[in-house]
């Protein structure tokens, strides 16, 4: 692939202060590591919309209020990563958790247990950043 591929990703947090990470299966990028729910933008859809689809396809919840944190340049590492261009929200939800194919399981994290797990791409670096921005605005 000879450009970035658009990505999003979203960090849904629930009443405890913790963050939803999926454990992937079945893929070839970051395959049983975790990740933040969301994928590529596909053509014809809005960067809101893929939000919303990928979220209610990977975790059969619903999302609303999304809002915008930042973006990513993911530079690959090696020759096995993709270069994508991510952009991270927030967002509200309802429902329960259920995962599809892609997903092994699903964790609710808190800041003291990312170290403890293998995480895809750069979202480790991610969710700390999240943690620790998220604290100093209390």
């Amino acid at each position: 692939m000879d450009h970035p591929i658009p990505c999003v990703r979203v960090i849904l947090e629930n009443d405890d202060g913790e963050i939803l990470v999926l454990k992937r299966q079945n893929t070839m990028y970051g395959n049983d590591k975790f990740t933040l729910p969301g994928g590529k933008i596909k053509t014809g859809e809005s960067v809101e919309e893929t939000c919303i689809s990928e979220v209610k396809e990977e975790t059969d919840l619903d999302i609303f209020d999304l809002d915008f944190l930042f973006f990513s340049d993911d530079l690959p590492q090696n020759e096995d990563e993709l270069h994508c261009l991510t952009l991270y929200f927030t967002a509200e939800f309802s429902g329960d958790v259920e995962i599809n194919e892609e997903s092994s399981e699903f964790k609710w994290v808190k800041q003291e247990d990312i170290d403890g797990l293998d995480i895809a791409f750069n979202h480790k670096e991610i969710i700390k950043d999240y943690f620790e921005s998220d604290n100093n605005d209390s």
